[in-house]
């Protein structure tokens, strides 16, 4: 069961970036000056955010081998909405006296990045127990 639910919440997670990703422009935070480098960030808390809420939730909706999807779909598009509005719609000039406090922003957003992670793991590991 652990299995098929790891590839329902991969599944889900690689249609909600595609769809952010790919049809919005969104890519998450993590994006410099119009990379595709964030989209295996966005990907990975999206997809950690699926599994988590699906771990956590009751099952509801259809099922398919097993595994009800509709949670997955919700908690991916939660963490893609979330991830979206985080995003900055297009590259942005910064100049010299925003530098300081832009660097600042970055190391918070990657604090918050990495506490997010581990606070996903640690759920989907309690979950699934």
């Amino acid at each position: 069961m652990l299995l098929l639910e790891f590839l329902t919440a991969f599944a889900v997670g690689l249609l909600i970036v595609f769809l952010f990703g790919g049809l919005l422009g969104r890519r998450g935070p993590w994006v410099r000056e119009g990379s595709w480098s964030g989209v295996f960030w966005f990907f990975l808390i999206v997809f950690l955010g699926a599994w988590a809420v699906g771990a956590w939730t009751t099952p509801i909706g259809p099922v398919v081998s097993g595994v009800a999807w509709v949670p997955f779909l919700f908690g991916a598009l939660v963490f893609g909405f979330l991830l979206a509005g985080l995003s900055e719609p297009r590259p942005r000039v910064v100049t010299p006296a925003e530098a300081a406090a832009e660097t600042e922003a970055q190391a918070i957003v990657g604090a918050f990045f990495w506490i997010l992670v581990i606070l996903l793991a640690v759920a989907i590991i309690v979950g699934s127990i």
